[in-house]
C-alpha cells in the first residue's frame, strides 16, 4: 500500500493524497525520461554516456516490474 501524505494546497484542498509508488513501472519510466533529458544537456561525453546508462537501467527496472506483475512491457510480449 502506498503511503499517505497530508497536504495543505494553495487551491484550498486540505487532506490526504497518495504518494506515487516507486513499485510501479510508470515511476521508473519517468525517472528514465528525466535522466535522458539531463544527458542531453551534458557536454562531457563520459558523463552523458553514464547518464544514458542510468536511464537504460531505469527502463530495465520498469520492464522487470511489468514482467513480475504478468504484464508485457511496451513493444514486447510477456515471456514464458
Amino acid at each position: 500500500m502506498r503511503p499517505l501524505t497530508f497536504v495543505d494546497r494553495a487551491d484550498g484542498y486540505n487532506g490526504a493524497v497518495m504518494q506515487p509508488s516507486i513499485e510501479g513501472p510508470k515511476h521508473w519510466r519517468k525517472r528514465a525520461k528525466e535522466a535522458r533529458a539531463l544527458a542531453e544537456q551534458m557536454h562531457d561525453e563520459l558523463c552523458k554516456d553514464m547518464m544514458l546508462r542510468v536511464a537504460n537501467d531505469y527502463e530495465r527496472i520498469a520492464k522487470h516490474i511489468e514482467e513480475r506483475n504478468g504484464r508485457p512491457h511496451q513493444g514486447g510480449r510477456k515471456r514464458g
